[in-house]
């Protein structure tokens, strides 16, 4: 969920704002999909996590309408796809969704970046486009699926397109992204990887091999993580 960190003087804002997202995913628990709990038969709609990301993309439209001047920024950030939410001059920031599949526990990002399928020992870290690229999850839906956790938010089901091809089951769960990495460093380590890669193998880049360094921050338990050449500094703030 969204988290707003609350100032020194305790949250401001009027409850029903403070709990804007979480009312309608109650109701729809107790009153909806408590239903589909029931029946034996599928209900459409009845999935509480539905509500969760309308409430999500909701909230930013109301956002949007008390502090938008400029017609042009009047964008429901929310609810963009995921392939539209982030280009270079965007001003935006390239978002990076964590899941985690529950038939192989292994994490899958979801992200306008380009993440490749990462293979190690035991695991690989996948990409949502490498195993449904027709489905075209929304940002809200996205927060969503990375956020699934049991007696909250039920897993997601999602059918894999190309599971000839990627070696995973026909049919995925995918729960919270932090049953594999809570952190996410996996996913950003890997980013900035591939980011160095490309920059080092790619003639096109060439001439900034010399000219950038990517500072990779984790801030955790009111510490700040720094990663420079594999080892970690520590700041408090």
């Amino acid at each position: 969920m969204l988290h707003i960190r609350k100032s020194g003087r305790g949250d401001q804002r009027p409850a029903r704002q403070r709990y804007a997202s979480v009312t309608p995913l109650l109701t729809a628990g107790l009153l909806i999909d408590l239903r589909q709990q029931i029946l034996p038969f599928a209900i459409p709609g009845s999935d509480r996590s539905e509500y969760l990301e309308r409430a999500f993309e909701s909230s930013w439209e109301n956002a949007l309408k008390r502090t938008t001047k400029k017609k042009d920024d009047n964008v429901n950030f929310f609810a963009l796809p995921v392939s539209q939410s982030w280009t270079a001059d965007s001003g935006r920031p390239a978002l990076v969704f964590n899941t985690t599949i529950v038939e192989t526990g292994e994490p899958l990002v979801i992200s306008r970046l380009a993440v490749s399928r990462v293979e190690k020992d035991a695991w690989r870290l996948h990409n949502f486009d490498d195993v449904s690229p027709a489905a075209g999850p929304s940002v809200s839906v996205a927060a969503g699926l990375s956020a699934r956790f049991p007696f909250v938010t039920p897993g997601a089901r999602l059918q894999n397109e190309l599971f000839r091809s990627n070696g995973l089951p026909a049919t995925l769960h995918l729960v919270d992204g932090g049953y594999f990495d809570a952190s996410g460093i996996v996913a950003s380590r890997e980013l900035v990887g591939e980011i160095v890669s490309t920059v080092n193998t790619d003639e096109r880049f060439k001439e900034f091999r010399d000219k950038f360094y990517i500072h990779n921050i984790i801030i955790a338990h009111g510490l700040a993580y720094e990663e420079v050449g594999g080892l970690l500094r520590i700041a408090r703030f």
